[in-house]
């Protein structure tokens, strides 16, 4: 199946509410979560789960990294995606710099790690791609921003974004 026809499938299946009950269910299933009753999750293990995968994406540049599924640090996209933005900015190694630079450089970090989304792919059997959901809180991300990574994920055919269609949700929109 085509990416777009499957993300149409994911739009019209969480548009309602048993849609998105479902998709959470399957969400938290690949995350590692068993459940126990109605609203009784319990996560097995430490980790994410060997069905997930992180990813990041530098709003400025739109470039996008991806950790391989079951991957141990799921944050490690975004770990990755901030080396390679301070590497190309930062000329010789923090400790060759003088305090002032130090000084300079640290302050600069907050900025740099404001135009990184840290996000999480589920790889769940009932989805040809996987599900993707942003880490980084929604709440904090400018609807643009939010609409150049959907775009990013569906035309570089690297997941489903379902973080708008949760938006949309929350704010009773759909």
């Amino acid at each position: 199946m085509k990416i777009l026809e499957e993300y149409a499938r994911l739009q019209k299946l969480y548009s309602t509410e048993v849609g998105r009950k479902l998709i959470d269910e399957q969400w938290m299933v690949a995350s590692n979560y068993v459940k126990y009753g109605e609203n009784d999750w319990r996560k097995r293990g430490n980790s994410s789960g060997n069905e997930v995968a992180g990813f990041a994406f530098d709003i400025k540049t739109s470039d996008i990294e991806t950790t391989p599924k079951g991957y141990f640090d799921h944050s490690d996209a975004k770990s990755s995606m901030l080396r390679k933005i301070l590497d190309g900015l930062v000329a010789k190694p923090l400790i060759q710099m003088s305090q002032k630079e130090q000084v300079r450089y640290i302050a600069q970090l907050d900025t740099f790690e404001s135009r990184v989304i840290d996000g999480r792919l589920a790889y769940v059997p009932e989805w040809s791609f996987p599900l993707a959901t942003v880490y980084t809180s929604l709440f904090n991300l400018d609807k643009e921003s939010l609409n150049l990574l959907e775009k990013t994920l569906l035309n570089k055919k690297i997941g489903l974004p379902l973080f708008n269609l949760q938006l949309a949700a929350h704010r009773g929109l759909i």
